[in-house]
């Protein structure tokens, strides 16, 4: 049986050790379930440890054993403690790259793309169907409530793109003469 999801595209090198791992735990445990349980009880325990980036692994591994797993709580968990994980890139100065916390490709993207990219996190880190966020949930949600002030104010934005040195913002393009 092959557990790794059709939707990850990690490296090769990366994709065969989620597999190895993944199938390591079902050949103990048996039951996918257990193995998402255990696999995200430990991503907790790492992130209240400090430990984003390993909370962040579990959690993708607990998302390649079974997506389906408590009707969208595995990608639930991994939204939450990818925004932890991506606080770890800093500049010289300890300041967070905001960009990466909302997974924005482009520095130059418009405030529009900003803003539905936070609503479409916030709504899957935060979703309905949860009544008890994890503690990495709300604080994740406040990380890129943060991200979204930095981002869309402009004044705040260009104080950004200066202390990580980033060129200025693209101006709108100028009328041909």
């Amino acid at each position: 049986m092959k557990l790794v999801h059709p939707d990850y595209n990690p490296s090769s090198a990366a994709r065969g050790a989620y597999e190895l791992i993944s199938n390591a735990l079902m050949a103990l445990l048996g039951d996918s379930r257990n193995v998402v349980e255990i696999l995200l009880d430990s991503a907790e325990s790492e992130f209240l440890q400090n430990k984003f980036k390993e909370a962040y692994d579990a959690a993708k591994i607990a998302l390649l054993v079974d997506p389906s797993f408590g009707n969208g709580c595995v990608h639930r968990c991994v939204a939450a403690y990818r925004v932890h994980a991506a606080t770890l890139l800093k500049n010289r100065y300890g300041e967070i790259n905001w960009y990466n916390v909302l997974g924005v490709d482009y520095y130059w993207e418009p405030e529009e793309t900003i803003l539905s990219r936070f609503c479409r996190m916030g709504k899957l880190i935060c979703s309905d169907d949860d009544n008890d966020y994890s503690v990495a949930a709300k604080l994740a949600y406040q990380i890129i409530s943060r991200a979204v002030e930095v981002l869309v104010d402009s004044e705040s934005r260009a104080g950004f793109h200066r202390r990580w040195g980033l060129k200025p913002l693209p101006c709108a393009k100028m009328e041909m003469r």
